[in-house]
């Protein structure tokens, strides 16, 4: 019994969605991308934390000093 295979021509697969890219990404093994994931976390924390440390410079130049409201700090700080 001879078996033929069908070979399907003009089909093109369909892009994958950017939910199914990310979840590749997140759910990785590979060293180099563990690699860029860390340094990508490590530059975004860094920019949020100098963002931070931005905002608060102001409010410790002198004492009893209202750049940043006690709400606002407070609820920060939580």
């Amino acid at each position: 019994m001879a078996s033929k295979s069908i070979a399907l021509s003009g089909t093109v697969a369909a892009p994958r969605p950017l939910l199914d890219k990310v979840g590749g990404w997140l759910n990785t093994v590979c060293h180099k991308r563990l690699g860029i994931l860390y340094s990508l976390f490590a530059l975004a924390f860094l920019a949020n934390n100098g963002i931070e440390a931005t905002i608060m410079r102001p409010q410790f130049v002198r004492p009893l000093n209202d750049f940043v409201s006690p709400q606002l700090f407070i609820r920060a700080l939580r």
